[in-house]
């Protein structure tokens, strides 16, 4: 065993070197506590929120069992989430090596951040579940029936999941569309919905000259892919880049505190395009009331339906989904 700067070198036969290594990681693991704490002004609107949602945060403890499962996995921390009724907020605690707890304690406080920011954190099972459109809607919406079975059904084949991205008639749209599915059918993510027809990506607008030019429509045009991951499971982000290399899809990902963000085929000629898979215990403080797709939810086996992200059917919003099917189509 032998120290330079900073620089630890064991050598001698493998089994002796491998449990040398063994203990000396051991012996670098440590155990910390810590709280989610409010440190808004007291008695002002921030803190008000804040202690809020800590108080509803101890409710749901669960939420957090995703990331547990993610740090005992790909680092082996241990992470402890209790209810502390004295403070009305979670107790913290973090086993592990000291590089790794600082890393643990940075996603906690980014979850701070959002929890600070939103109005009312959701319950995992707020929401309105998928269904149906009505009838007298449903006649003018095959194609968005089509294009949700593409991301919702588990039934698809391999052969037309390849097709869609590697054939010749294969599009950006396309392969969006198979990478969404493996979110949603294989890891049980929910998903934006793309509603909007390709058609109607295009606008015209007519020039100096009184030529009408195309422009895209940056307002429908999907610039990329959003999922919320799953509450009740588990994530392994290789097992998912797996699944995307099964279909000759090249990514790179990169590691926020509060989500994964894939960059997919940067170099094929039809465009890359992201994918952000959003941590459940964040997804839960996106309160913003949207009246618009992004409000819209796609889960798995639900081939034709449509679901709400936030409720916004009772008062004082009374909007329902066919409300906001029009309301996109009449853009």
């Amino acid at each position: 065993m032998e120290l330079n700067n900073r620089l630890l070198s064991l050598t001698g036969t493998a089994g002796v070197t491998l449990k040398s290594e063994l203990y000396l990681l051991q012996q670098l693991i440590v155990q910390q506590t810590f709280s989610l704490q409010n440190n808004n002004t007291k008695d002002s609107t921030a803190y008000k929120n804040l202690s809020q949602n800590l108080f509803s945060g101890t409710k749901m403890t669960q939420i957090f069992n995703p990331m547990i499962r993610r740090w005992a996995a790909q680092k082996q921390v241990t992470i402890t989430v209790n209810s502390n009724a004295a403070t009305k907020a979670c107790d913290i605690t973090v086993k592990g090596r000291d590089s790794e707890i600082r890393k643990v304690k940075e996603e906690f406080d980014s979850f701070l951040g959002w929890l600070q920011m939103c109005a009312v954190v959701r319950h995992p099972d707020s929401g309105v579940s998928p269904r149906l459109l009505r009838a007298e809607v449903r006649a003018n919406c095959e194609d968005i029936e089509e294009r949700i079975s593409h991301i919702t059904d588990p039934k698809r084949t391999y052969i037309d999941l390849y097709n869609n991205v590697k054939s010749s008639t294969a599009t950006r749209e396309t392969r969006m569309e198979v990478v969404a599915w493996v979110a949603v059918c294989k890891f049980n993510c929910k998903s934006r919905p793309d509603i909007a027809n390709p058609k109607d990506w295009i606008e015209y607008k007519a020039n100096r000259h009184g030529v009408n030019i195309p422009y895209m429509n940056k307002e429908v045009a999907p610039a990329d892919l959003n999922c919320h991951l799953s509450t009740y499971g588990s994530f392994d982000i290789e097992k998912f880049q797996d699944e995307l290399h099964k279909f000759g899809m090249k990514c790179e990902c990169y590691r926020e505190e509060w989500r994964y963000i894939l960059l997919i085929d940067e170099s094929v000629r039809t465009g890359p395009f992201t994918l952000d898979l959003i941590e459940p215990h964040v997804a839960l403080t996106h309160d913003r009331i949207d009246f618009d797709v992004s409000n819209l939810v796609l889960e798995k086996n639900y081939t034709r339906d449509l679901g709400m992200r936030i409720d916004i059917q009772q008062k004082p919003y009374s909007i329902e989904l066919e409300t906001i099917i029009n309301y996109i189509k009449n853009k």
